[in-house]
């Protein structure tokens, strides 16, 4: 019958696959499978455009130490907060450009005290962020806003200007800067003394509240989100007795050598681990295991490596990409770490305390053995937290034991610890901070996040009315605004709207629940006005709906999708073994931009 034919045809096919993988047929290697998308290209400034990213960026492994062979060049084009250098210069006409120069002299005027200080400090200050956004095109604006002061959702430059603050901290606001709770506990710690190497009966209520909060059984304490990621690798490894920690691509978990890391794709179907950043050597990243979620192989590449994998690390929402929603493996997931004695850690620096009050294990109704928190834990100061389930945890002191009886310390234990790890001051902050997220309701985070939501779509509506190529994405009231073309004038869209008043700059912005409605809106209009005026100096031509979802891009086949191209090759009748049919039928008006 038909069903025994096409199966008959798929062995067919796939005994024909193995043949031409090793040389049997058309030649000893395979095409180049690297095919151009068929979108419609995005119509950028008629002028050409330079573009030269700096020589610092990661290196590629040598083919020497590469066992499967088939190398090809790794670029680094970017991973969380980290960015090679855009030297480029040029790609707008005469009239775009006199519009540019003429907004980077207001620009420059308007914050003139930030540009002095940044100009002064270079000599003797490294600052990372001092280059963020560089591109020779808008070099005199690359400077970062220097504060003066915050309140609420507010901040002060030394100019004296006023911005509404969107980018909250990096996340780490959502009760506003400054709460006279936090500001009071500080004085009064500072008055007191900040003693360090004695034991702060704070460390101990504030651990209480956290473990009272997310559900987890004890807590350690770290100065930096890093720090604490680190920990949850070294009490993974310590516990199950295994090395290889396994990420997904585009995840950021902080500056740690070995979660650095990227993908390289090998010619030969394979793909490796690479450092993402320069001064990394690749040794350092061989017990990383980096996964692809859209990856249809990914569980079984965990599979094959259970007995040595000792914990996966999860961005339970990505915050570069929050539009992307994993959480529907996250139960398969928890399935399969339970079975094969493999630690399940989120990395909830961003989604901690935003999402839910128990952060993404509540609000995606999942639990895992750790939790790794900061930001808006700390009420906004230097201190992170490691929380998890009490077997994890007891590697660091033995567990729990007791005075007047025959216990000890009975769980192994590795080390962990720091100077500053239970620094008073930042104690003080946090637990003043965490008593007032206790006070908070389950139905004040859903009232925020359908606020959000509802403000993504407001957001959304303005850009593809003006036909601007980018979109914002959200989830929870983290929202991101995703470029479509390939258009680097777009990004001058930050600098833009900080001249209006609203600070935001290229990557997430949160929303806290301190945010007036009225402040909202003021986004909102910032958004059209921004948009208006790079349109209207030429400097970002307007797009139209039919190519608005990004313009021709080049993209590698998965390898599943390398597999059906393939046998396409072999002819119409071994195609057809993977044709599939399947009818939407829909009653309802549809969104096309959703």
């Amino acid at each position: 019958d038909a069903l025994q034919q096409a199966l008959a045809m798929q062995i067919q096919a796939s005994n024909a696959l193995i043949a031409l993988l090793s040389g049997g047929m058309l030649g000893a290697q395979p095409p180049n499978l690297q095919p151009q998308a068929a979108l419609p290209a995005v119509q950028t400034p008629a002028a050409s455009t330079a573009t030269t990213t700096a020589p610092s960026s990661a290196p590629a492994a040598s083919s020497s130490n590469n066992e499967d062979g088939d190398e090809q060049a790794f670029e680094a084009k970017g991973f969380g907060p980290y960015r090679p250098l855009d030297m480029g210069r040029g790609g707008l006409d005469d009239r775009a450009r006199d519009e540019l120069n003429k907004f980077i002299e207001a620009y420059s005027e308007r914050t003139v005290k930030s540009k002095q200080l940044a100009n002064e400090q270079r000599a003797h200050l490294s600052d990372a962020r001092s280059i963020s956004g560089f591109r020779q095109d808008w070099k005199e604006m690359v400077y970062q806003i220097a504060g003066a002061g915050s309140k609420g959702t507010s901040i002060w430059d030394i100019d004296g200007n006023e911005y509404i603050d969107f980018t909250s901290g990096f996340g780490s606001n959502i009760i506003g800067y400054t709460p006279e709770p936090v500001v009071e506990a500080i004085k009064q710690q500072a008055e007191a003394g900040f003693e360090l190497g004695t034991l702060s009966p704070k460390a101990s209520e504030a651990a209480k509240i956290i473990c009272d909060i997310t559900g987890m059984d004890r807590v350690t304490f770290t100065n930096t989100g890093s720090e604490s990621l680190t920990a949850a690798c070294r009490s993974a490894r310590t516990i199950t007795g295994k090395d290889r920690i396994a990420v997904f691509l585009n995840e950021y978990h902080g500056i740690a050598d070995e979660l650095l890391v990227n993908l390289q794709k090998l010619k030969n179907g394979k793909s490796r681990t690479v450092p993402t950043s320069p001064g990394i050597p690749q040794f350092l990243v061989e017990n990383v295991l980096v996964l692809e979620w859209d990856d249809p192989h990914y569980m079984d590449k965990l599979r094959e490596q259970a007995d040595e994998i000792a914990g996966i690390i999860i961005e339970p929402v990505q915050s570069r990409n929050p539009g992307f929603h994993t959480h529907q493996y996250f139960k398969e997931m928890r399935e399969f770490t339970l079975d094969n004695n493999i630690a399940l850690i989120f990395d909830e620096m961003i989604t901690g305390f935003r999402l839910a009050p128990g952060g993404a294990q509540e609000y995606f109704d999942i639990e895992v053995d750790m939790a790794c928190y900061g930001k808006i834990v700390s009420s906004g100061t230097s201190l992170s937290v490691l929380a998890g389930r009490g077997e994890y945890l007891d590697c660091f002191d033995g567990g729990p034991w007791q005075f007047g009886d025959s216990s000890f310390p009975e769980a192994g234990v590795t080390f962990f610890g720091g100077t500053y790890t239970r620094h008073p001051l930042a104690l003080a902050a946090t637990l003043a901070g965490l008593k007032m997220l206790q006070e908070l309701t389950t139905e004040d985070y859903q009232r925020l996040n359908e606020r959000s939501a509802q403000l993504n779509n407001e957001l959304n509506e303005v850009l593809i009315a003006a036909g601007f190529p980018a979109r914002f994405e959200s989830q929870s009231s983290i929202l991101e605004l995703e470029f479509n073309d390939d258009n680097p004038f777009s990004r001058l869209f930050f600098y833009y709207m900080r001249h209006q008043g609203i600070m935001i700059y290229d990557r997430p912005i949160f929303i806290q629940l301190t945010h007036t409605e009225a402040e909202l809106q003021k986004l909102v209009e910032a958004v059209a006005t921004t948009v208006d005026q790079l349109q209207s100096s030429g400097i970002v031509p307007a797009v139209t709906i039919d190519n608005y979802y990004g313009g021709s891009q080049e993209v590698a086949f998965t390898e599943a999708q390398q597999e059906i191209w393939l046998t396409s090759l072999l002819g119409d009748e071994a195609s057809r073994a993977y044709n599939e049919q399947v009818i939407y039928e829909m009653d309802t008006t549809l969104n096309i931009y959703a």
